[in-house]
């Protein structure tokens, strides 16, 4: 029967394509077949082509395969016909299979383990310092340490003083796209909750229960803030 069953190769940089054409008999194209699938589990998957080619290979053999298996057994020949061998999965090179599968695995894993960055970082999410970078985090976690006011393009946090809320800013500058992040305090969990700093005395009126720090004047209050970038670094928090 005419049947065309391939190989494949992968050498990291390059690749070799093989290919044995018929016509077969059961019993050759039978052999010829785990030979050549035998070789190409083991050798096929080097690459990062490879990686996807090799599949095709396979794919394209179990076709041929099928093909092959429905012939009768072959008749008398002047020569004899090759032996078969043992099936697939019960060869060394089956262990092939795993390449592709320790593969995935990894890339699964490295996407689950992975720590959002500050390149994705959106007005709304809370975030955490990790040195001069910073991480998306929960805001319901206690590792939240700011929350994304905004987000503006170039280099420059002047512009966050517009955000009577900035307590802090971030600044990432190459490679990619320029940005700052204009950070302020989480939300508090506690927000909503009645003040308890004014509270009734006795004869029903109200009064401050807070106590004036001596030294400081009525009506006078301290504020710390203002943003500052570190110029320079390829990213930077100011405070």
């Amino acid at each position: 029967m005419p049947a065309t069953i391939r190989g494949h190769q992968g050498f990291i940089i390059f690749m070799r394509f093989r290919a044995e054409h018929g016509p077969f008999c059961r019993t050759c194209g039978t052999a010829t077949l785990r030979a050549m699938n035998a070789r190409t589990l083991w050798q096929g998957w080097w690459g990062i082509a490879s990686l996807f080619i090799t599949p095709v290979i396979l794919l394209l053999n179990f076709t041929e395969h099928s093909k092959i298996g429905k012939l009768p057994p072959p008749g008398p020949a002047l020569a004899p016909p090759l032996r078969p061998g043992r099936p697939l999965f019960r060869r060394p090179e089956a262990l092939g299979l795993l390449v592709p599968l320790l593969a995935l695995a990894l890339v699964v894993a490295a996407i689950a383990t992975s720590d959002p960055s500050e390149a994705g970082a959106r007005s709304g999410d809370c975030v955490r310092r990790d040195g001069q970078r910073i991480s998306i985090v929960d805001c319901a976690s206690p590792q939240a340490q700011y929350v994304v006011l905004t987000r503006l393009d170039g280099d420059s946090d002047a512009r966050c003083d517009l955000w009577t809320e900035t307590t802090a800013s971030y600044t990432q500058t190459g490679p990619g796209p320029d940005f700052v992040l204009c950070l302020g305090p989480v939300p508090d969990a506690g927000a909503g909750q009645p003040d308890q700093s004014a509270v009734p005395d006795q004869q029903g009126t109200t009064r401050n229960a807070s106590a004036q720090a001596p030294g400081i004047p009525a009506g006078s209050s301290e504020r710390g803030g203002g943003s500052s970038s570190q110029a320079g670094s390829a990213s930077s928090i100011s405070k």
